[in-house]
């Protein structure tokens, strides 16, 4: 304890008595703090644990979160994309990232990814740290990009079996016919992907971003081009999904 009694007396006055500190839904600790703190060497020792004892618990509460963003930024040059974005989201939720075009929405995306750094700030998926584990929160988290990436030349069903193969999934058979019903995708399964209309090449991009089973679904703008009932579609679809995941999406309409 007396190493920490290193400086001149010091006398914090803080602004409340009782600090109450919530962990999850369920669990609330409180602790009775003295108005006045000096260097008494038990006094400080009891004030030095308990601040350890908040940041054991605010992390904890981070790791309890599917997405953690602080104080993210990013520049292209002197072009500054973001600034100083923070946000959190709760497992199971439903998140609209609202924005008009160029407002950074596809950037937040693809730093939460993985596919391009950040400039300054941190993002956590899931528990884990974006720039220590991104090969982890990749295998954790679907992605459909704003250009949906797909295979024109491909059947659906060969698309969706190259992609088990890249997450080297057991018994693909099975889980790409699950995704198939899913999504629905059964009448047109058997049909090249180029061959499909903007709906269905949506929903495959949907069953691509699933089919390894994620905790997390990021999708940017996936609505972009569709007509009324195909957007319809789409969004209960998206709302089904999240049922079971933390779903991200962006767009530039309500």
């Amino acid at each position: 304890a007396t190493g920490l009694v290193l400086f001149k007396p010091l006398i914090l006055n803080l602004p409340f008595k009782r600090a109450w500190i919530r962990l999850q839904e369920s669990l609330i600790i409180s602790y009775q703090l003295p108005v006045d703190f000096t260097t008494n060497p038990s006094t400080v020792l009891f004030f030095y644990e308990y601040l350890k004892l908040v940041n054991s618990l605010s992390t904890k509460r981070q790791q309890s979160m599917s997405i953690v963003v602080e104080g993210v930024s990013k520049l292209y040059g002197e072009q500054k994309a973001l600034d100083q974005v923070s946000f959190s989201i709760k497992p199971g939720e439903i998140v609209g990232f609202l924005g008009p075009n160029g407002a950074g929405k596809s950037t937040m995306m693809k730093i939460i990814t993985g596919f391009i750094p950040a400039s300054s700030g941190k993002v956590e998926v899931v528990g884990l740290n974006i720039q220590n584990d991104p090969l982890k929160i990749k295998a954790r988290t679907g992605y459909l990009a704003e250009q949906n990436p797909l295979y024109y030349d491909m059947y659906v069903k060969e698309y969706l079996h190259f992609i088990a193969g890249v997450f080297k999934l057991k018994s693909p058979n099975k889980r790409i016919k699950d995704i198939i019903e899913t999504v629905g995708l059964e009448i047109e399964q058997n049909k090249k992907i180029g061959a499909l209309s903007k709906g269905y090449k949506q929903r495959v991009g949907l069953a691509q971003a699933l089919l390894h089973d994620p905790e997390v679904l990021i999708l940017d703008e996936p609505t972009t081009g569709l007509d009324p009932n195909q957007l319809e579609e789409i969004r209960g679809l998206i709302k089904k999904i999240g049922a079971k995941k933390t779903v991200m999406l962006s767009t530039h309409i309500m």
